[in-house]
């Protein structure tokens, strides 16, 4: 594959829009393949705020069009269905002297990119760190790392979010006694008709599955299905099949990607495949991030921080099995956080360290 460093920022954490990704779908208006790319930091690591970006998926050409500042440590970022608004997690333990973090909306302008302020709310929990919206527009979830819990919140007309209807509390611990001591909720999605929000907790090795309503945004707790995760594993990030079939999670701990069986709702322990992420003669420390399937399908992604690279994997349609391709360095440290292109031509991967963005 072709490289191509083309934007350093500062202080990279996560990178957002397209559900889970850097690239928005937010077509420019008047230009038929330049998109918007926001792209989010920490501010209290020397980032400046919501860095906004235009990208042609035709040349790959991407060029800074400035920055939203004024919003604290805006790590991670999601794009209304609509493409009109957007939220940015604000990933802090306290917030406007409330205990917990918050999350903050702001609509796009189309033409320019610039995001205007709407409002902010708080999150439910300490160090928010994902966020997703429902298909509906009218809900959107946030995890709460250090929380160990994850909140609704609704999403009025204008944009702006309401206080959370619902916090969702997890309990227990993993086998990790310096990373698993408590609950630590890292990914939140939900199937594509939206009767179900899937929630990754890193600290007790569990997926639990919801029922949600998606009328009233609220869940149904006493029909919770788990999904266990070897011992130590740390789930992190979680992506479905295009046909819903088959859940991969990435899991940060022990390097590795664990396929589930999704349609029928039971829970095999440990899945039905986990594959290392890494190569075989790799001794030094690495822990896992972020998990994408191509959208053709027939790929699957997850990047690696420590070895500093995106791992590429076939994947088998029939029977959901993943077979390693090639693992690719990502010209940087610390790969957060990746996106593909909706075209599907273009990976975009964040490096947290070195405070880049490198294009395949």
């Amino acid at each position: 594959m072709k490289r191509r460093t083309f934007l350093r920022c500062t202080s990279f954490a996560g990178t957002y829009a397209l559900s889970h990704g850097l690239i928005s779908c937010n077509s420019i208006r008047g230009k038929k393949d330049d998109k918007l790319v926001f792209i989010g930091t920490y501010t209290s690591r020397g980032g400046e705020g919501i860095y906004i970006c235009r990208f042609n998926n035709s040349s790959g050409h991407l060029s800074l069009l400035g920055v939203k500042e004024n919003t604290t440590d805006p790590s991670f970022l999601v794009v209304h269905p609509n493409r009109t608004f957007l939220y940015a997690v604000n990933e802090v333990n306290k917030f406007e002297g409330t205990d917990g973090g918050g999350i903050s909306s702001f609509r796009i302008d189309e033409k320019s990119g610039k995001l205007h302020f709407l409002n902010q709310q708080v999150s439910g929990g300490a160090h928010p760190c994902h966020l997703n919206i429902s298909k509906n527009g009218r809900f959107i979830l946030a995890g709460n790392y250090s929380g160990g819990n994850f909140s609704i919140l609704p999403i009025v007309s204008d944009g702006s979010l309401l206080e959370p209807l619902q916090v969702i509390q997890h309990e227990g611990s993993g086998r990790d006694p310096q990373r698993q001591q408590s609950p630590h909720v890292h990914c939140l999605i939900l199937n594509r008709e939206n009767t179900h929000i899937l929630a990754a907790d890193l600290g007790i090795d569990k997926i639990v599955i919801y029922p949600f309503d998606k009328n009233k945004g609220l869940i149904d707790e006493s029909g919770a299905i788990n999904l266990s995760a070897e011992p130590g594993a740390g789930p992190r990030h979680l992506t479905l099949s295009p046909d819903e079939r088959f859940l991969y999670c990435i899991n940060e701990l022990n390097s590795t990607i664990t396929v589930y069986p999704f349609d029928k709702f039971r829970d095999i322990p440990g899945g039905i495949q986990t594959v290392s992420t890494l190569p075989g003669d790799f001794r030094d420390s690495n822990s896992c991030a972020d998990i994408h399937v191509h959208p053709c399908g027939k790929f699957l992604y997850g990047s690696n921080r420590g070895h500093d690279s995106i791992a590429v994997y076939s994947r088998d349609n029939e029977n959901g099995i993943l077979n390693l391709t090639e693992i690719i360095p990502t010209g940087g440290r610390n790969p957060r956080n990746f996106a593909i292109d909706p075209t599907g031509n273009f990976l975009l991967a964040a490096n947290q360290s070195s405070n880049n963005v490198v294009l395949f």
